[in-house]
């Protein structure tokens, strides 16, 4: 959806971008932990090469950066907010 909406508005100037977060410290994903009995020092680093979730701040900071005009440059593409989980 991000390169067809890049290609369709790219000529009228719109940018178009993903940003594909890994695992969220949310209340839902503590949840999970606790139901299934792990931690998250036992379960994170299966999820993120850096070993914790994300915060949502981080997140959003990652969004903040592709609405700003220092991604002015920036479109068609895929932050991938993971600790690096796709590229393994």
């Amino acid at each position: 959806m991000t390169k067809v909406a890049t290609l369709e508005n790219g000529p009228m100037n719109i940018r178009a971008n993903t940003v594909a977060p890994g695992a969220i410290d949310t209340p839902m994903l503590r949840g999970s932990l606790e139901e299934t009995g792990q931690t998250e020092e036992e379960f994170a680093p299966m999820l993120s090469l850096l070993g914790r979730f994300c915060q949502p701040e981080e997140i959003a900071q990652a969004s903040l950066w592709l609405a700003s005009d220092q991604s002015s440059y920036v479109t068609g593409t895929t932050i991938h907010a993971d600790a690096g989980y796709t590229s393994r």
